[in-house]
C-alpha cells in the first residue's frame, strides 16, 4: 500500500540547490530550539508524534525513559568534487547512510536503523553552562560516537568528527522505554566509486557484532519504494497509526518501524523546504 504525506510532491524537480537546501533546515531545526536550548523540533507531525507518546504511556507509564541518539547522516555522491551554493544535485545523488542491525542482538534484530544508541555520561560535556544545552550537545556526540563505532571509517572513507551537525530534533519514544533523538547531519561528499563501492568500504570496517549490513539509500529510491503497513506492539495490541515503510534497492529488509517513521519524516522536512526553496528563487 502507497503511503504520502503533506510533504510528498509529484511536481518536485529532480535535483536541488543542496547547500542552501541543508542551510534552510540547519535554520529551521535551531530556531525551533532557540529559546529553550533544548531540541524541539518535530520530524514528525504531531498526531503522529502524540499517537507514539500516547502508546508509549499506555505501555511503560512513567517508568523512567532512558535517552538514545540516532544519526541521520546525508551525503552526496555528485560527480563534481566542489559543491556550491548554486549547484544543483539530482536527488538520486544524495544519501541516508543506514545499517541493518545483525540478527543475535538483543533489541530490533535484523532490522534496519540509523547508527545511534543510548547516550553514556562521556557524551556530556562538563563544560557546558546548563542540563539544557548539555544535553543538546551530549545527543549530538552520542550519535557521532555510535556511529563511528557501529560502521568505522571505511578505510579513510569518512571522518566522522568532521560532520556538519545541522541539529538535534525532539525525541520520540521507542516500543522499549527509549526516547530517540533523531540527528540530522551533513558527511559531505562520498569520495568513491558509488554509494554501494562506499557501503563495500564501510562494511569492511563496521562491528559485526552490531550490523549486518551497511548501505546508502538515494532519496529518490527511497521515494519510489515508500510504501504502508499496520505495525503491532510486542504484546500484540493495534497502534492507532498506519506507519510508513521503504523498500530499498541492496537490501532484502523493508525498512518500518520506528526507522521508517523518522525516514519519512526527514523525507517530509527536506521535500517541503525543497519546494520553498524553489519558490524562493522563482521570485528572485
Amino acid at each position: 500500500k502507497k503511503f504520502t504525506s503533506s510533504g510528498m510532491s509529484s511536481g518536485m524537480k529532480s535535483s536541488v540547490r543542496l547547500l542552501p537546501l541543508l542551510s534552510r533546515i540547519q535554520r529551521l531545526v535551531s530556531s525551533s530550539s532557540s529559546s529553550s536550548s533544548v531540541p524541539n523540533y518535530q520530524v514528525l507531525p504531531t498526531s503522529t508524534s502524540l499517537a507514539f507518546r500516547t502508546t508509549s504511556n499506555l505501555h511503560f507509564g512513567l517508568k523512567e525513559r532512558q535517552k538514545a541518539a540516532v544519526n541521520v547522516c546525508i551525503f552526496h555522491t555528485h560527480v563534481h568534487t566542489h559543491v556550491s551554493e548554486t549547484s544543483d544535485i539530482p536527488w538520486s545523488d544524495i544519501h541516508v547512510l543506514l545499517t541493518l542491525r545483525a540478527a543475535n542482538i538483543s533489541t530490533h534484530s535484523n532490522q534496519v536503523s540509523f547508527p545511534g544508541g543510548k547516550l553514556e555520561a562521556s557524551d556530556y560535556s562538563s563544560s557546558s553552562s546548563s542540563s539544557s544545552s548539555s544535553l543538546t550537545l551530549a545527543l549530538c556526540n552520542a550519535a557521532i560516537r555510535e556511529t563511528r563505532e557501529e560502521v568505522g571509517s571505511g578505510q579513510g572513507l569518512v571522518d566522522w568528527s568532521s560532520l556538519q551537525v545541522l541539529g538535534a530534533c525532539d525525541y520520540v519514544p521507542a516500543i522499549t522505554p527509549v526516547n530517540v533523538y533523531p540527528v540530522l547531519t551533513y558527511g559531505g561528499r562520498l569520495e568513491s566509486k558509488s554509494a554501494a563501492d562506499a557501503a563495500g568500504r564501510l562494511a569492511k570496517t563496521m562491528q559485526i557484532e552490531e550490523v549486518e549490513q551497511v548501505f546508502f539509500a538515494s532519496v529518490e529510491e527511497l521515494r519510489e519504494g515508500r510504501g504502508s503497513r499496520r505495525l503491532t506492539t510486542r504484546n500484540g495490541t493495534k497502534m492507532p497509526i498506519e506507519g510508513p515503510t521503504f523498500d530499498v534497492p541492496g537490501c532484502d529488509v523493508q525498512v518500518w518501524g520506528l526507522t521508517g517513521f523518522l525516514l519519512d519524516g526527514v523525507l517530509r522536512v527536506f521535500e517541503e523546504e525543497a519546494m520553498k526553496l524553489e519558490e524562493t528563487h522563482k521570485t528572485t
